[in-house]
């Protein structure tokens, strides 16, 4: 089943501003005012404000098989990744490298799983045509809230791989839904 932007959207965890451009679901760690903010300041730090760290696809499925696009921009580092886990443990580390379209396939082990995609550090990336091969359904909110305020630890830079990224990581080890806002 293709999910339409809407619900991939339902999906979506750590993200506080989505953009569609050219029907690509752009994913910001920041809101739309706060990215106008800092290119009115600073290009250094507009820049970081629409890249997708901290942010994640996050849904319980029986799919055997998951698909999607994407459209990476401004590749700032070799430490990105789009990183799909199975029940919490890496599955497929996807390196990018380079500005560009790719499309990327993930088989899944059977049964029912809990399926994260986490996306990269260090790049703007745009998400279009998810396809799940399968039933699934969005993860329950969790009630707990937590904004993380830092600099290039809480961004995620230097993790090489998206998903092991200090918020990443204890996204997994609690109940705190986190918005990183880190540069």
């Amino acid at each position: 089943m293709k999910l339409s932007n809407e619900s991939l959207k339902k999906l979506v965890r750590g993200a506080c501003y989505f953009e569609e451009i050219k029907g690509y679901l752009y994913l910001h760690h920041y809101s739309a005012e706060q990215i106008e903010h800092f290119k009115n300041r600073d290009e250094f730090w507009y820049t970081r404000s629409v890249l997708a760290s901290g942010i994640k696809i996050e849904f319980k499925t029986d799919a055997e098989k998951i698909s999607f696009d994407y459209y990476a921009e401004n590749v700032y580092s070799d430490d990105n990744t789009v990183d799909i886990y199975v029940d919490d443990v890496a599955h497929l580390v996807h390196r990018i490298s380079k500005s560009g379209k790719t499309h990327l396939e993930c088989a899944l082990p059977s049964g029912n799983k809990k399926v994260s995609v986490y996306f990269p550090t260090d790049a703007m990336i745009g998400v279009k045509n998810f396809t799940i091969d399968g039933k699934y359904k969005s993860m329950k909110d969790r009630k707990m809230k937590l904004l993380a305020i830092g600099d290039s630890i809480t961004q995620g830079y230097g993790a090489v791989m998206s998903g092991a990224s200090y918020i990443n990581a204890l996204y997994r080890k609690t109940e705190y839904d986190i918005m990183a806002q880190g540069i």
